[in-house]
């Protein structure tokens, strides 16, 4: 009973106390990133980059889905394997997108 108790409060001290340390830790790595105020702006440019991409990224996503919702329904009963289901749509549309190409026997008139 006691004894557990006094372990259990040990071993919460313990990870206190290495928490504490990975949070000084990283305190340190912050520091230094501001003596280096180049290495602080490439790491925000790198950040607001990321951000951009990601957004591109959600916007092509959105058109991709929208344009296989109608590409579903009107072609898809013309080109059954690319169009008829939306994931095939969504593929085939992606592909596009990408420059590969229309897949092989599709052709636009």
């Amino acid at each position: 009973g006691c004894l557990d108790m006094k372990k259990s409060k040990g071993v919460t001290s313990l990870i206190t106390l290495l928490r504490t340390a990975r949070l000084l830790r990283v305190l340190r790595v912050a520091r230094l990133f501001k003596v280096f105020k180049q290495l602080n702006k490439l790491i925000g440019g790198v950040i607001e980059a990321s951000q951009a991409v990601v957004w591109i990224t959600l916007l092509s996503g959105i058109l991709v889905y929208v344009n296989a919702v109608v590409t579903t329904k009107l072609i898809g009963e013309l080109e059954p394997g690319y169009f008829d289901m939306m994931a095939n749509s969504c593929w085939t549309l992606f592909n596009v997108m990408c420059q590969a190409g229309l897949p092989s026997g599709v052709t636009i008139h």
